[in-house]
């Protein structure tokens, strides 16, 4: 599932629960927070997509994967996988403090904030860990990883108050 942060026509949200509900057939979210609604702007964004469907062939991890997706809205601490062949691993929390908000054009008008986390290596397995803002609305995780001279980005679901 490949998507940007500001697509009013395929939300985060509308990907997010897409994304869950084919998460066991080896899904994977990609979030670009700034590549864009067209055809085009997809492609200028495959990189994923193409690492994806190799894996698949091949029967390998594609991108990070996350095992237990994140909830609450305090300490964050999950575990991922992290394919063999990346290095430099990342995590950045993407977060609202307000719902997502449009303007008359149906165009999305909140800006996203961005905290760093941490990945920890603990008996063989990572660890996204962090803290969520205060008065935080909404928050996706982006975990970043590079392989092949390529940067590949996947992402948590968008977790939101109830």
């Amino acid at each position: 599932w490949k998507c940007w942060c500001y697509d009013n026509c395929f939300s985060i949200g509308a990907n997010s629960q897409s994304y869950q509900a084919t998460k066991a057939q080896q899904a994977v979210l990609s979030i670009s927070p700034d590549m864009g609604h067209s055809h085009q702007c997809g492609w200028n964004h495959s990189e994923e997509t193409y690492r994806f469907a190799k894996s698949i062939l091949a029967g390998t991890l594609p991108l990070i994967q996350i095992i237990t997706e994140p909830t609450g809205f305090s300490e964050l601490s999950f575990p991922i996988s992290i394919p063999d062949d990346f290095t430099n691993p990342s995590a950045l929390l993407y977060y609202l403090k307000e719902p997502m908000n449009y303007d008359e054009t149906n165009k999305q008008t909140s800006i996203w904030q961005t905290s760093l986390l941490t990945i920890k290596m603990d008996n063989e397995q990572a660890l996204v860990q962090g803290t969520i803002p205060d008065d935080t609305y909404c928050y996706f995780v982006e975990l970043k990883g590079y392989a092949d001279g390529m940067e590949y980005t996947s992402n948590s679901i968008l977790v939101e108050r109830s």
